[in-house]
């Protein structure tokens, strides 16, 4: 089981005179919101961690923009599970199944001119199915 310090409107939350951690279900979908909302290539260390997202806001808004975002979202997700993959090759004890992401049920998108969003549905390793809502504004 891995842990993350807990992050709370973009900071570190305290717990008496600690921080709080989070592990499990609760650090996979941390994770992810930090995969969606980390600017890709923004960390020389992992370079292939976070998205493009901020790049849609503002655009012209089509269909296809709608699908340009979902394809982002999966390519994201795939690079966390890639990610998980070579922690669990290393050291198999090191995650629990509650902190897996097995699979990405559904990835629904929709843009506004000044704002996106999106609706992802997850199922983690103990079977147990997440709705995450991510956005990006100007």
């Amino acid at each position: 089981m891995s842990y993350s310090l807990k992050i709370v409107d973009g900071d570190l939350s305290p717990k008496g005179s600690t921080l709080e951690v989070v592990f499990g279900k609760e650090k996979l979908l941390q994770d992810i919101d930090f995969w969606l909302r980390e600017r890709f290539g923004g960390d020389r260390f992992h370079p292939m961690m976070g998205s493009t997202l901020q790049e849609y806001v503002g655009g012209v808004n089509s269909p296809s923009i709608v699908t340009d975002i979902q394809d982002e979202v999966l390519r994201v997700l795939s690079n966390y599970q890639q990610c998980q993959r070579r922690i669990l090759t290393r050291d198999p004890s090191s995650l629990s199944l509650s902190e897996l992401l097995v699979s990405v049920d559904q990835v629904e998108a929709w843009s506004h001119y000044d704002s996106i969003h999106v609706r992802i549905r997850i199922t983690n390793g103990v079977n147990e199915t997440q709705t995450i809502i991510a956005g990006a504004a100007a």
